[in-house]
């Protein structure tokens, strides 16, 4: 069965995200590079807004691009309603500085019906591992149009 929102998101493979629901995904400017069910993965540059004063990428930069990597994740599994992070844990292993580009591995750990568990893996494209994110998501009143 093929899912409307996988098939559409294909098609931006490649695109920058601009035009997205998400403002902060806008504001993020990714790239999408890969799509499927319970996964993506987004390539982010590092723009001078996202410094913090010792110029490497500030962290709560990297959380928000683990954050809505997941949320768009969370979109591929065609749910009908809305899910919203109730946690989110990060682990830090190295930095990014000004133009340097990452890549957000987001997929699904345990899915279902009320609460779903993700993990997000961000890397440089030397490979190397610059933070994790694990968060779980509960379903909400709110559907998706």
């Amino acid at each position: 069965m093929s899912n409307p929102m996988i098939e559409r998101m294909k098609k931006s493979i490649g695109d920058k995200i601009t035009n997205s629901p998400s403002n902060v995904a806008n504001f993020l400017e990714g790239t999408l590079l890969m799509v499927a069910r319970g996964k993506i993965n987004v390539e982010y540059e590092v723009r001078d807004e996202m410094l913090n004063p010792a110029n490497i990428i500030h962290g709560g930069i990297i959380s928000t691009m683990i954050d809505d990597s997941i949320g768009m994740a969370v979109f591929t599994l065609g749910n009908e309603y809305f899910f919203t992070t109730i946690n989110l844990q990060v682990d830090f292993f190295s930095y990014a500085k000004l133009g340097e580009k990452l890549i957000a591995k987001a997929f699904v750990l345990k899915e279902g019906k009320q609460v779903i568990h993700m993990e997000c893996h961000i890397h440089n494209m030397d490979d190397r591992f610059v933070a994790k994110g694990n968060t779980t998501l509960i379903k909400t009143k709110n559907k998706i149009k």
